[in-house]
């Protein structure tokens, strides 16, 4: 069984929380030092202009540049009365306020982009305001879709709210965990509602939690054995969060004293500046090597030092192996939009077809939408990847 850490790390301005996998480094997020993301925030909004070429609005909300808002980002209650597929001049008018949540961080010249359907994830659950379905999580397996169906078909939820529940969710077995989850939603939602009602446009209502706690949010499974915390005070807010959210885990949480620092302890600093190489090592000896351009990023794939009795079998042996490390960099680096991966040339239809379900057994943890291809006759592999994270880099690099 492999062994799961998160390593929290405060220094300098900056957090910064890895996930390791048999030492392995998986995941990396970093905020302060330039790379602080309003992701999820809610705002209250003014509309200052309607596009009608983009069927967009742009809206003030408190930034250094106005967010985006498609109709397609339009919910029900603002549609109402309006038609199946609007056109926004009709729906929305310049001076008009609205709640508004950031699906999108700000990414050089392009604003936030932003939706009226907010959203309040929990531990457990996603509570949807305004919403009416009850749903679970479609990256979960059947038998536990249906038990945590089960599960909440008994739970009470409020009128007004629809909820799903997460993938999170996988491993919990008792229904006042989830009850008590959506409770501290319901409890959010009215706050920032009282907020809205009493503020005037643009104004923050809610920021989501920092990136130690989204990030255990997210990340945190129950085959995670350490969660080691390098600052006190930090400790104190991440023993704080497991005591209120899932207090039979708390166990996990260690503060970290050592004189070693903490990612150097675990060799997590050399594995962020490997993050950043444009040609990566495979195991069996041979490698990928990436490149981003306008379009899409490109991903070759090389034999190296790989042998095995065929070239058929050299070929499927450093795919496999390449198809493994892609889905490890993609959550690294967040590579999204576009990927074209140029695997070795494989005779056997059955070798192409077991590459890719080993690329697709690569993505089965990540928390982005994927769409996938098939392998062409050229070696080519054409996929996308949902962009859901700034980029790494602007807390590391200054331009």
């Amino acid at each position: 069984m492999s062994k799961k850490q998160i390593l929290i790390n405060s220094e300098g301005g900056q957090i910064r929380v890895a996930l390791l996998t048999d030492g392995r480094l998986v995941n990396v997020e970093i905020e302060g030092g330039g790379a602080s993301s309003i992701k999820g925030d809610v705002y209250k909004a003014r509309v200052t202009s309607v596009n009608t070429s983009f069927q967009a609005a742009f809206v003030e909300y408190g930034g250094v540049r106005e967010g985006f808002l498609s109709v397609q980002d339009l919910s029900g209650d603002i549609l109402q009365g309006h038609g199946s597929h609007p056109r926004i001049e009709k729906v929305l008018k310049p001076g008009r306020e609205l709640l508004i949540q950031v699906t999108k961080d700000p990414i050089d010249q392009k604003g936030a982009s932003m939706t009226t359907a907010v959203s309040l994830p929990g531990r457990f659950l996603v509570l949807v305001p305004g919403g009416s379905r009850l749903g679970v999580s479609k990256k979960l397996p059947d038998e536990h879709r249906s038990r945590l169906k089960e599960m909440m078909s008994g739970v009470e939820i409020p009128e007004g709210f629809g909820v799903i529940t997460r993938t999170a969710a996988v491993n919990v077995t008792r229904k006042q965990d989830l009850v008590r989850d959506m409770t501290q939603l319901v409890r959010l939602w009215n706050t920032i509602q009282a907020k809205a009602d009493a503020t005037r446009a643009p104004a923050l209502l809610f920021r989501d939690q920092g990136v130690a706690i989204r990030f255990l949010r997210e990340y945190f499974t129950t085959d995670v054995t350490e969660v080691w915390v390098d600052d006190s005070d930090l400790y104190n807010e991440v023993d704080d969060f497991f005591t209120a959210v899932m207090p039979r885990s708390r166990r996990v949480v260690k503060l970290y004293q050592d004189y070693l620092p903490l990612f150097s302890r675990y060799d997590v600093e050399r594995q962020i500046a490997e993050m950043f190489a444009r040609k990566v090592p495979l195991p069996s000896g041979g490698s990928i090597v990436m490149d981003r351009t306008e379009a899409l990023v490109a991903i070759d794939v090389n034999s190296g030092r790989v042998r095995e009795k065929s070239p058929e079998d050299t070929a499927l042996k450093a795919n496999m192996d390449a198809a493994r490390e892609i889905g490890r960099q993609a959550v690294l680096r967040d590579l999204s939009g576009l990927l074209v991966i140029d695997f070795i040339d494989m005779e056997r239809e059955g070798s192409n077809r077991a590459v890719e379900q080993e690329l697709k057994t690569a993505f089965k943890d990540d928390k982005a939408r994927l769409t996938f291809g098939r392998i062409s006759r050229f070696g080519l592999l054409e996929m996308s990847r949902q962009k859901i994270r700034q980029d790494v880099t602007q807390g590391i690099f200054q331009p």
